[in-house]
């Protein structure tokens, strides 16, 4: 079973700066996939996802999946303006 303790939050985006999203998610052995706009962002599958040097292209919605053998959630969606 996967049950997410703390969605991730929403935030204002500075350029330049780094922004971390970082989540609780209560389970044993779970899997992470991060999702901007929609879309699977590739290679983030870490419980937290941190943006470096951030640029207002990527302003817009961030969610994630999380599963383990026992099930999965959906987070909701986190802002970055």
């Amino acid at each position: 079973m996967v049950t997410i303790t703390r969605q991730p939050a929403s935030t204002n985006l500075f350029s330049g700066g780094t922004v971390v999203f970082a989540p609780l998610v209560s389970g044993t052995g779970v899997t992470y996939q991060w999702r901007y706009n929609g879309n699977l962002i590739l290679g983030a599958t870490n419980s937290t996802l941190t943006l470096p040097n951030v640029q207002t292209n990527q302003s817009g919605v961030y969610s994630f999946y999380a599963f383990n053998g026992g099930g999965s959630a959906l987070s909701s969606n986190a802002v970055l303006n």
